[in-house]
């Protein structure tokens, strides 16, 4: 059943033991999502776990709350009710988070991507919505829940990653006015800058200074991608999680419809950000190859060596281009390109 803040607000309220999980990989707005709402529903009382098959990234050890993010194993159930909080579909958490999730009663589902499936008991998912973190914070409110600092700061981080700071089209009017509460509950922006964006490790440097070399171009100039190896985060010392934001640079290029990032898991594990800047919808071009997310902003998991995954990306990137701007010399195939 589809639902809004109301009746996820009663179903909360009639429970006594939860679980909360995101998707594997976790962001920022899964995170503080997650973080959030397991604040206020323990305020109320209740039991819950907060269960995220992947670990918190580092960049992300600073949100209130963070420790209580459980493996999948750690968890001990059992729970009445599961929380997916920004899934498109249920095997986004993946397999041992979902299969602790099956054991609920209840599967409840708070999604805003355009591309979810509502394959909840109950969903409650708004397209409308700019992150993750408004509904949740529509839903405390639903549930009379004070926000205090930590969950504000919580909140903040989730809609502010996922507006890329409050910059993104998605940054609308109800944003600004939802964030000003959190201010007035104690969020503190300075800290998040501070902790996100202006305390970049030398080896985060030398990764940017690697994914910048390794910048492609299509002919059309339309299209931009950086293909992200292991050796790279190798050679940079980087971690993992330094990569984020790394999408922004071929987004930014003058002229670029579509940015991508590619970046190697491992030997035949590839994930795929997208990002675009008006016209071309990369959420249907994410869906193409088992994905998911905005017309903005989306991505895949492919299983795939890292040339290979380049090379199919690339190719229905620019075959989205010119169905877009029926611009036939970005045809070629992504081998043929050139900086």
């Amino acid at each position: 059943m589809r639902a809004g803040p109301p009746e996820v607000a009663g179903l909360l309220k009639g429970a006594e033991a939860l679980l909360i999980t995101c998707h594997i990989m976790p962001d920022g707005d899964a995170l503080g999502s997650a973080l959030a709402l397991a604040q206020g529903l323990m305020a109320q009382g209740k039991r819950v776990e907060v269960v995220c098959q992947d670990p918190v990234p580092e960049l992300y050890s600073f949100l209130p709350g963070s420790s209580l993010v459980l493996t999948p194993d750690q968890a001990r159930g059992p729970h009445e009710v599961a929380v997916f909080l920004d899934c498109t579909d249920a095997s986004r958490v993946g397999e041992a988070a979902l299969a602790l999730a099956n054991g609920a009663r209840v599967r409840l589902n708070v999604d805003h991507h355009v591309t979810n499936s509502f394959f909840g008991d109950m969903n409650y998912v708004d397209p409308q919505r700019a992150a993750v973190g408004e509904q949740v914070y529509l839903v405390l409110q639903a549930m009379g829940v004070k926000v205090g600092k930590p969950t504000a700061m919580c909140l903040y981080v989730a809609i502010a990653t996922d507006t890329g700071q409050f910059c993104y089209s998605n940054t609308t009017v109800e944003t600004h006015r939802l964030v000003a509460s959190l201010l007035e509950d104690g969020a503190n922006p300075a800290q998040v800058s501070e902790s996100l964006y202006e305390s970049r490790s030398l080896p985060s440097l030398r990764l940017l200074s690697l994914a910048l070399g390794a910048l492609r171009v299509s002919p059309c100039g339309q299209v931009a991608w950086v293909s992200l190896s292991r050796s790279m985060l190798k050679a940079a010392g980087a971690r993992d999680d330094e990569a984020e934001g790394l999408i922004n640079y071929p987004r930014s290029l003058e002229g670029v419809a579509v940015g991508i990032l590619l970046k190697e898991i491992d030997e035949d594990r590839v994930k795929v950000s997208f990002r675009s800047r008006d016209r071309v919808d990369v959420s249907r071009l994410a869906a193409s190859l088992g994905g998911g997310g905005h017309p903005r902003a989306a991505g895949c998991l492919l299983e795939m060596g890292l040339q290979e995954a380049e090379d199919a990306v690339v190719r229905v990137a620019l075959e989205a281009v010119r169905e877009d701007r029926g611009l036939h010399q970005c045809s070629q195939a992504p081998g043929t390109d050139q900086p």
